[in-house]
């Protein structure tokens, strides 16, 4: 090939190559900065959020032009000063920004969201599962590139609540948050997004930074005045200076905080110290530095929060209990016993006298005393290898005439006494009047003498009377 040709070839290769790189980036998700000189590149760029960083504080939001309208960008509590960030309704193409020359303008598209599962919470969650189902991110962040780099993990004693402080009424959430993702990532240089889970005003959760194999809900974020050991971030869709939180949120944000606090064994109530200082186990951004952070509808409510979920924990400690629908019943009748624990796998009810003597109901069931006396109630609740036993003595009192068993007997065996009052003594006479036993040591039965084969009448003194009853013995 002669010279002459080569460097044509080269000449050509280099043009090419530049001319590819200043293609408008529109099939290509990312961030981009903007700048005057490049805004014909960027022209026709879909644009799903926008993002400003101005050398010096403009307020809680600032006004820019794009494409000759007027929009407010809101302050960004939880970035870099002094960053503003909107994540845009409905994607756009951006012609032309009109913003203060020393600002930092960045066009963020994240693509079109991708259909997710519902991140809800469950309709059929038992009341002490806590336990959360967040839309994962191999689901929101499809098509996006994933993060790559080490991973750290934190003891968590601090649940640290945020807002994104952006719209309230852009409600394609999964678009939210993938642009969030973006942002934290491609602007603010961060390894990935700095929350643990955001929650949008549906009550959708979607789990935040990714833990790459590990516990979501220990990753190290970045959210907290860059002092995050200790703490885990949750992120509320949404600006709560000018809303209010929808109840869906609140509900979501109610049950991720007691699964947190539940785990971690935490009183809701409480507070511990940080690098930052004392902080509540259950706090705002604010509680750490110099921000809105997360909105004053929301901090004002934390107290609130805390009683919550300290409501919730206490009400699902680990206890042993069961309520008797009678204390006092007639021989054949049944007795409704009510489980009024929580926190076992399982149980064990056993019941002295009646039928069933054994049971593992775990709600309760219906018993049933054909003979009088004062019965005890067992209650063994098992967690895992271990168990505890709650019994209430002399729980039960049937009525009932004094009731001897067995009968028949064998002579020198053990004749027990049902009855459901105090026997103070009792005789055992044969048919022709002679008394043959006598004793007022009736508790816990009494050993037949050697008797004959034969009928016998054992008397019982009982409540200041006396009971007759035929004995055979065999």
């Amino acid at each position: 090939m002669h010279r002459k040709h080569a460097i044509l070839l080269l000449i050509f290769f280099q043009y090419f190559s530049l001319l590819a790189q200043k293609q408008p980036p529109s099939q290509r998700l990312g961030a981009f900065r903007y700048t005057q000189e490049d805004r014909k590149i960027l022209s026709g760029q879909p644009t799903t959020a926008l993002v400003l960083k101005s050398p010096h504080f403009q307020g809680q939001s600032v006004k820019i032009e794009v494409n000759g309208t007027a929009m407010a960008i809101p302050l960004d509590p939880d970035a870099p000063a002094y960053t503003y960030f909107l994540s845009l309704p409905e994607p756009i193409e951006v012609t032309n920004v009109d913003a203060d020359p020393d600002w930092s303008v960045f066009l963020i598209n994240s693509g079109n969201a991708p259909a997710t599962s519902s991140g809800k919470l469950r309709a059929d969650q038992e009341e002490c599962d806590f336990s959360v189902d967040p839309i994962l991110q191999e689901e929101w962040r499809n098509g996006l590139d994933a993060p790559s780099y080490s991973r750290s993990f934190t003891d968590v004693e601090h649940v640290i609540i945020h807002h994104a402080a952006g719209s309230n009424t852009n409600t394609n959430y999964t678009q939210v948050v993938r642009d969030i993702y973006i942002y934290h990532t491609e602007v603010n240089g961060w390894s990935d997004i700095g929350y643990n889970y955001l929650v949008a005003q549906n009550g959708a959760l979607y789990a935040g930074r990714d833990p790459a194999g590990g516990e979501q809900d220990n990753v190290l974020g970045a959210h907290f005045c860059g002092s995050n050991s200790q703490t885990m971030g949750i992120c509320l869709l949404g600006n709560y200076e000018t809303a209010l939180p929808t109840d869906a949120t609140w509900a979501t944000l109610q049950q991720l905080a007691a699964f947190k606090l539940q785990k971690e064994n935490l009183d809701a109530l409480g507070s511990s110290a940080h690098p930052l200082g004392q902080v509540g186990n259950i706090g705002g951004h604010r509680d750490g530095c110099s921000t809105l952070c997360p909105g004053g509808n929301v901090y004002d409510q934390l107290s609130a929060l805390r009683s919550e979920v300290d409501g919730l924990l206490s009400s699902c400690e680990v206890a042993l209990d069961f309520e008797l629908s009678e204390l006092t019943l007639e021989a054949g009748e049944s007795l409704t016993v009510s489980n009024t624990s929580h926190g076992y796998d399982h149980y064990t009810w056993l019941f002295e006298g009646g039928n069933p003597s054994t049971a593992d109901w775990p709600n309760g069931g219906e018993v049933q005393y054909n003979y009088g006396g004062i019965f005890d109630i067992t209650l063994i609740g098992h967690q895992g290898a271990s168990a505890d036993t709650l019994s209430f003595q002399d729980a039960i009192r049937v009525l009932a005439e004094p009731r001897i068993f067995p009968n028949p007997a064998k002579s020198m065996t053990t004749l027990n006494v049902a009855t459901d009052g105090s026997i103070m003594a009792l005789e055992i006479i044969g048919i022709q009047g002679k008394t043959h036993f006598a004793t007022n040591e009736v508790e816990g039965g009494i050993t037949l003498p050697y008797l004959t084969s034969g009928v016998y009448v054992v008397r019982i003194h009982t409540d200041g009377r006396w009971v007759s009853q035929m004995l055979l013995i065999q």
